[in-house]
């Protein structure tokens, strides 16, 4: 059977979480990781932007975790970058995993309170990253 990686990418606020919790109750993976949950302790979310590397490390890590054990995994991070999407995509690869990626377009409230030039600059990196995408196909 194959295995698949979906990867949702999208501001904040963009509704990430809430798909992957979605598909995650409708069977589609057995797993979900995001960076955010290394700042969510005993249910209370507490964000460090100091620790934000490790937060991301410690997804990736858990992420290759659940491909060694050959499982259906989601991950939604903002993915921004190339750089960022592009080591789950190697990932991937190398693992024999088809790749999904899931592009949030919505927009609400965040429920992390980011602020609203930090949305709005993460917003055009992404749009950056698509249209580069585009670009290559």
């Amino acid at each position: 059977m194959a295995k698949t990686l979906y990867l949702i990418s999208g501001i904040p606020g963009s509704g990430k979480s809430t798909l992957a919790m979605n598909l995650l109750k409708a069977g589609v993976a057995s797993v979900f990781f995001e960076a955010d949950q290394y700042f969510t302790k005993n249910g209370e979310y507490k964000f460090d932007s100091s620790k934000i590397s490790e937060a991301h490390e410690e997804c990736f890590f858990k992420t290759f975790d659940a491909m060694c054990r050959g499982l259906n995994i989601i991950v939604a991070n903002t993915f921004t970058k190339d750089v960022f999407i592009n080591k789950y995509i190697a990932l991937a690869k190398k693992s024999e995993y088809n790749i999904i990626e899931i592009v949030m377009k919505s927009t609400f409230d965040s429920i992390h309170q980011v602020p609203p030039s930090t949305v709005n600059n993460m917003k055009l990196q992404l749009q950056q990253r698509l249209n580069s995408d585009w670009a290559l196909m």
